[in-house]
């Protein structure tokens, strides 16, 4: 952890560098990206599976990545996301996926999660907090169950203090549907924020924001 003033810059060296020493990555140029465009995780009927060691491989790293995740690198979130959903029964293509995600941390080590909130409150009666999120969706991204994506981000005077990326446990039958589901996920997440600081005797600027980028959605949240 790096503290400067008013921010906090979170890192977790060791944990990264364990995933050069203690993994077979392959060599070459790294990836710019935690995984490539479109990719969607699937059990393939034809796919090959991998054994007891790989399968144990897969696991292992893949529970780093979620560990990392969660802590100092919210921008692999959505990827390892689809990493996990696949460790019953790993195949292959999913382990080369891992391997292209950690090779993106190996080769961006020096990112980490930056809280720097906007401005500082005095301890004074009056101040008020100010919330706002934004969320997001991809419609019927697992090609199996046409199941969505939900993602989003809550942050507090600017500093981001909940981000998400998570299946949708229902289908969706439009993009709209999919966004204001997401929506409705970041929302919650923001009255979770809203009530910790409420319960401390603490004031918060209403009303509330909520960034999303349908029309659809907008229209149905504000009708």
């Amino acid at each position: 952890r790096r503290e400067s003033g008013t921010e906090i810059k979170i890192t977790q060296p060791v944990l990264v560098q364990s995933l050069e020493d203690e993994f077979n990555l392959p060599e070459g140029k790294p990836p710019r990206v935690p995984a490539t465009a479109g990719q969607i995780l699937i059990t393939e009927p034809g796919g090959v599976n991998l054994d007891k060691k790989g399968s144990k491989t897969y696991r292992s790293g893949t529970a780093k990545l979620m560990y990392m995740m969660q802590w100092s690198r919210p921008d692999i979130y959505n990827s390892v996301r689809g990493l996990a959903r696949r460790m019953a029964n790993p195949q292959e293509r999913h382990l080369k996926a891992m391997q292209g995600c950690m090779r993106y941390v190996l080769a961006t080590r020096n990112r980490g999660l930056l809280i720097r909130p906007e401005g500082t409150w005095n301890g004074k009666e009056g101040y008020k907090f100010r919330i706002h999120g934004r969320s997001d969706s991809d419609y019927a991204a697992n090609i199996q169950d046409r199941r969505s994506i939900s993602g989003g981000r809550t942050f507090l005077n600017g500093a981001p203090v909940v981000f998400r990326s998570a299946t949708q446990r229902f289908v969706t039958l439009s993009v709209t549907e999919a966004e204001t589901a997401a929506g409705v996920m970041v929302a919650q997440d923001m009255m979770y924020v809203y009530r910790i600081l409420t319960s401390m005797g603490l004031e918060v600027e209403l009303p509330m924001l909520l960034e999303m980028d349908n029309k659809g959605a907008v229209d149905l949240a504000n009708n």
